[in-house]
């Protein structure tokens, strides 16, 4: 993965405005940097206190991707249909709730406002966070009234987001692209987060 600071800036201004501050932006690229350095292509969901599971060509994959960051779990079958129930069981927390009252005015836009901003921050490899985020993106594609998904018909699943820039003094805009991969080439390489079959990311025209 390819990320300056000067990118990571960009892309923390347009995600949160003038609502966080310099320090918030630096906390976020310090968390950034601490997940490149580990090399860590994706996390892995399993029961806590248990071995993490090997790879296995029957695993799913659950990822969302901005520009350049990018985050990526690799869920065991048996866990795949637990996924949504983590999303909601985390919403139901008293502590979560506030912290997702931020994100949104209705339950849809709070769960990706909470994908989206804990991508940016670098909360990707937390233990609670990025089973979370997973659990998320999940319920989201799973709850889709228009064209409800049954993730078990698809071993890649997750959102592209991308900014949809606008006339000027208006509402900043995300765009969540679905994408879905019944058998995702290269299986084997997807740990490493650069080898996901996503469109280039190009910066918007100013």
């Amino acid at each position: 993965m390819n990320l300056d600071r000067g990118e990571y800036g960009e892309i923390f201004r347009r995600t949160f405005g003038k609502s966080r501050g310099r320090e918030a932006c630096r906390q976020g690229w310090h968390r950034w940097e601490k997940v490149l350095a580990t090399k860590a292509g994706a996390i892995v969901i399993h029961a806590h206190g248990a071995p993490m599971p090997n790879l296995h060509p029957t695993d799913y994959w659950a990822f969302t991707t901005l520009g350049p960051l990018r985050f990526l779990a690799r869920i065991n079958a048996v866990f795949l249909p637990q996924l949504p129930e983590m999303w909601l069981e985390f919403t139901r927390d008293e502590h979560a709730a506030k912290l997702l009252a931020t994100c949104g005015q209705n339950p849809r836009q709070r769960a990706r406002g909470f994908i989206q901003n804990s991508l940016v921050d670098g909360y990707v490899t937390d233990l609670v966070i990025g089973p979370t985020m997973a659990g998320a993106i999940a319920w989201l594609l799973s709850s889709w009234e228009e064209m409800p998904i049954e993730l078990s018909a698809y071993h890649l699943f997750g959102y592209d987001i991308s900014y949809v820039p606008g006339p000027s003094g208006q509402a900043r805009m995300f765009n969540f692209r679905a994408v879905l991969n019944t058998t995702p080439e290269r299986l084997e390489g997807m740990l490493d987060m650069r080898a996901l079959p996503l469109s280039q990311w190009r910066p918007p025209q100013h």
